[in-house]
């Protein structure tokens, strides 16, 4: 046998050994504790905050290893269905299933909850497990501006962050959220930066209606 020989051979049986070595790490870390099983080995990040319970428990989404993001939106649909539908959902998936929101599904697949929530990617999850950026309205609403003046010159990542609206939620403006002081310095600056008269007047009221309300109820 020729030294080229000896060392193929020797790197063969090197990658051989470590390949074993590997399979019994993955096969102890699969054991676990008895009558439990590790599948966090598996995980490609960490789950979010909403769904870490799921973490030992792939096939609670996963009920398919191949199957793609339909298999996923049945299992989202499964647990979170009866809230993602009218009135609870002011985007519901038959909202976009109308032949005249088409158009909307060329710039978002809305039809789909992985579009927004996308699990096991930490850097660019946001507070809900949403996965778009804070300006993801404007796929939809670039023109609010033009139908509703009070809206005009309004930054499209301050659509949620100002306490005003989610997608899933328009009635956000009516909870809790709005009392926040992060959420009354957004308003503040509407007002100071909007260069529309409309759009002046109908911040100025809300912030002076809401900073009555909290007066009253400390």
């Amino acid at each position: 046998m020729s030294t080229k020989q000896k060392r193929k051979l020797l790197l063969w049986l090197s990658w051989l050994a470590l390949s074993g070595i590997l399979i019994m790490v993955l096969i102890l870390k699969l054991q676990g504790k008895p009558g439990e099983t590790d599948q966090t080995l598996f995980m490609p990040g960490p789950l979010t905050d909403g769904h870490h319970q799921l973490a030992d428990n792939c096939g609670a989404c996963h009920t398919d290893a191949l199957g793609g993001k339909e298999v996923l939106q049945t299992a989202c649909v499964d647990c979170h269905g009866d809230d993602r539908k009218k009135p609870m959902d002011s985007h519901p998936v038959s909202k976009f299933k109308d032949p005249r929101n088409a158009d909307t599904l060329e710039n978002i697949d809305a039809l789909h909850c992985v579009t927004c929530h996308t699990e096991h990617k930490p850097k660019i999850t946001l507070a809900n497990g949403v996965t778009q950026p804070e300006d993801v309205c404007f796929h939809c609403h670039q023109d609010i501006g033009k139908n509703r003046p009070s809206h005009k010159d309004m930054e499209f990542n301050s659509c949620k962050t100002a306490g005003c609206h989610n997608f899933h939620n328009n009635r956000a403006l009516y909870t809790d959220t709005f009392s926040s002081s992060i959420c009354m310095s957004q308003i503040y600056s509407s007002v100071k930066n909007s260069h529309h008269v409309n759009s002046q007047r109908y911040w100025r009221k809300l912030l002076i209606t809401r900073v009555s309300s909290i007066q009253s109820n400390p």
